[in-house]
């Protein structure tokens, strides 16, 4: 008898998405044993209708299987629960899910042609209803039962393949473990998607054919063209050692032209690739042993570890780059190149220190080099493009790891220098020294709803001055009897405001009637927010404004309340007509008041209503506001 096979598996408290992709694959794979364990149930229970072509062959069936069930034996033991995770995550690099999961496929394979040896020619019922297996894990009903079990192993691989992605995905290279390739450039073509070398414009080249292995990690440095998500051209393309096509390597980037660098990683199959780029840009390209990986909340650590430019108030020390040879650039690949015109200089290596910060300003253009980076060999580990007009280039750096010396190259008629940083008067964040002004209602107000709300975590992240003007209970109309709606408090707005946001309020649904977009005066709801528009605009004519809808509340979940859905639609449509900025946090916050489970998640301090989100949900939709912010900015 053919014995089933073991399917069953578990992680207990998967540790990463590592353990989560690996569990995802092994359910896969036990779906597909159990599967062939339903045929193999079938066929016994159908024995005797093909008793006649079976009854010799259970000797060698069993022959057959004891090899594969010491197999399976091994297999199971080393898959046991506690194991599989340890072996997982100690090694992953090593290949073991990999190796794990073609053992396995391999073994499904080897039970799926043993059943097929079964199969008397042109028996219909085995055909048709063992052996097809036609109705997958995922309920799809293929044509073939060979194609189904193609399809679900193929799914095992790119499982894989997707664990590979998500481990080389935040890789940074280790330039001092780098060994630069030699390009050489065929200028007027260019790469397809589907790996093809097509002539096109001469300004395009592609490199040569250049060796690699699966796993192989390349920094590149190239260019590519991009018309939309469809019509984009490969940075590189990968060819297996009879030079047919892999896997393409498509990167984003803006409708046109697009510089690109970055790490690749050699797929399976591969033995070749090619790098695309533009004659004037020539194409770089070295492999590196090493690579760090960027944590999403370690900055500072990403900053000790790669190349970055730094922000905020340095005290400088004395200029390095002060031996210069006159009347040259250096080209975009490095090279020392002779200008008839003495003001263009290149400085002589200086010595720089890794993790350190300098102070680099110097003036040039024309896709020349800014400068280049370089280890204790000479080879490059950073370097620095002016764009194609002339232009000043004054930003404080952190030298990479590895960082022996440095070329800098520039006009001597302009600042040309490199500065060691030597003190820090004051690190700054991107919006530090802006003012935001936030007229809003209890969500803007700091009160007891809320340990933070989504100003503090947009002020925290962006060094933004806050000047809180929420007040409880008002809205454009609302409290309009004690002189606080909206549209009288703006009047004492700071003129020297950088931005200026109005959010809410559903305070105003017992404040008056909606009105039309056109109404003026202060008697609708439509009118009070023109009203506010206009007494903004009064006293400080230049003012940037944006308006944010009131985010929804348990009561007023789109759709159900007619006069909800009628006050923001009439908000939105004033700002249509006015040209103003909004945000529409009514249909896209991303809370759901209206579900108590949820509330109980993000409404906590609400004394189990549904109107003020807590810190949890003014974190949610932080993120929105700033993103809007950075559009008024």
């Amino acid at each position: 008898m053919i014995k089933p096979l073991n399917t069953h598996y578990s992680f207990e408290n998967p540790a990463s998405v590592y353990d989560e992709e690996a569990l995802t694959a092994l359910e896969l794979a036990g779906r597909q044993g159990k599967k062939i364990n339903e045929v193999v149930g079938d066929q016994n229970a159908l024995r005797q209708e093909t008793e006649e072509h079976l009854e010799n062959q259970d000797e060698t069936i069993e022959k057959r299987m004891t090899s594969q069930d010491n197999r399976i034996t091994i297999m199971n033991d080393v898959t046991m629960p506690g194991k599989v995770k340890e072996e997982f995550k100690n090694n992953l690099d090593n290949g073991t899910f990999e190796i794990m999961v073609d053992e396995y496929a391999g073994e499904l394979t080897t039970r799926l042609n043993h059943l097929l040896g079964q199969v008397v020619a042109g028996s219909t019922s085995l055909d048709a209803e063992i052996i097809d297996m036609r109705l997958d894990a995922d309920g799809k009903i293929h044509a073939a039962a060979g194609a189904g079990v193609r399809e679900n192993f193929s799914k095992l691989n790119t499982l894989s393949k997707s664990i590979e992605s998500t481990l080389f995905s935040g890789m940074y290279p280790d330039f001092s473990t780098a060994t630069a390739i030699d390009i050489v450039n065929e200028e007027g073509y260019t790469l397809e998607r589907n790996g093809l070398k097509v002539e096109t414009d001469t300004v395009y080249s592609v490199s040569q054919m250049i060796p690699t292995a699966p796993g192989d990690i390349h920094y590149i440095e190239g260019c590519f063209y991009r018309q939309d998500d469809l019509l984009a051209n490969p940075i590189a393309c990968f060819y297996d050692i009879n030079g047919d096509f892999v896997k393409d390597v498509i990167v984003s980037g803006e409708a046109g032209l697009n510089r690109h660098n970055g790490i690749i990683v050699t797929p399976p199959g591969a033995s070749t690739f090619m790098i695309t780029g533009r004659a004037n840009m020539p194409i770089y390209c070295c492999k590196v042993k090493n690579v760090f990986f960027k944590d999403k909340d370690a900055t500072d650590f990403v900053q000790k570890i790669t190349p970055y430019i730094l922000t905020g108030d340095y005290e400088d020390g004395e200029n390095l780059a002060t031996d210069l040879q006159e009347g040259y650039l250096l080209s975009w690949a490095g090279a020392m190149t002779v200008i008839d015109d003495k003001q263009w200089c290149v400085s002589q290596p200086f010595n720089v220190k890794e993790g350190v910060g300098y102070h680099v300003k110097c003036y040039g253009g024309w896709n020349n080099m800014c400068y280049k980076i370089m280890n204790s060999a000479g080879k490059i580990l950073l370097k620095k493009q002016y764009p194609t007009s002339a232009t000043t280039i004054d930003e404080y750096i952190m030298m990479p790891m590895g960082a022996s010396t440095m070329v800098l190259s520039g006009s001597n008629l302009k600042d040309l220098y490199v500065k060691e940083i030597t003190g820090i008067n004051n690190i700054s964040k991107p919006w530090a020294g802006k003012k935001w002004v936030v007229v809003g209602d209890s969500l803007t107000e700091n009160n007891i709803r809320a340990t933070k709300n989504y100003h503090g975590y947009v002020s925290d992240e962006t060094g933004i001055t806050v000047v809180n003007m929420g007040l409880s209970g008002s809205g454009y109309r609302r409290k309009y009897d004690t002189n606080q709606a909206f549209y009288q408090r703006v009047l004492n707005v700071p003129t020297d405001a950088d931005v200026i946001t109005i959010f809410g309020s559903f305070n105003d649904m017992n404040a008056g009637e909606v009105g039309t977009a056109t109404d003026t005066g202060t008697e609708t709801l439509a009118g009070a927010i023109n009203t506010t528009l206009d007494n903004i605009f009064a006293t400080y004519p230049l003012a940037r404004v944006g308006i944010v809808t009131p985010t929804p509340w348990q009561g007023t979940k789109p759709s159900t309340n007619a006069k909800a859905d009628a006050y923001v639609d009439v908000m939105m449509e004033i700002c249509k007509l006015r040209g103003i900025p909004y945000l529409d946090l009514f249909h896209t916050s991303g809370l759901r008041p209206w579900e108590e489970s949820y509330r109980a998640l993000c409404y906590s301090r609400d004394d189990g209503g549904g109107t003020h989100p807590d810190e949890t949900g003014h974190k949610l939709i932080a993120p929105r506001f700033r993103e809007f912010i950075a559009t008024l900015l």
